[in-house]
């Protein structure tokens, strides 16, 4: 008896050991702007990148989209100079939005988004 447990133990383990790691589509987005702002991201390397926007109306958008394995980091942030303005980033996994932030004449501080892509 005490044998036929452990094999069941050790194979739950190793089937969740094995547990594959599926691709996901995952898309940032930054609205809402109607001045320029800086974003920073990581990309589908893993690599931090750092842009500039120009934005000339609330409707503008900036986004970028790659594929990543369940488990990774997703990070985006952003700032704006101008007190007029505002600023929406929005993380999207698969088409559903995973987390988001927003703010509105907030010059002083960095707008961040970030995680780990659940499985």
């Amino acid at each position: 008896m005490k044998n036929t447990i452990i094999i069941i133990v050790i194979s739950l383990i190793g089937f969740v050991a094995c547990e594959k790691r599926e691709d996901k589509m995952v898309n940032y987005v930054a609205t809402d702007a109607v001045s320029d702002f800086t974003i920073k991201f990581r990309d589908a390397s893993g690599i931090l990148q750092t842009e500039k926007v120009q934005a000339e109306s609330a409707l503008d958008k900036w986004n970028y989209s790659f594929v990543v394995e369940q488990g990774e980091i997703v990070y985006l942030s952003g700032k704006y100079e101008d007190v007029n303005s505002s600023l929406k980033l929005i993380v999207y996994i698969d088409g559903k939005i995973y987390k988001q932030s927003s703010s509105i004449g907030d010059t002083l501080k960095y707008l961040i988004v970030s995680g780990v892509i659940p499985y």
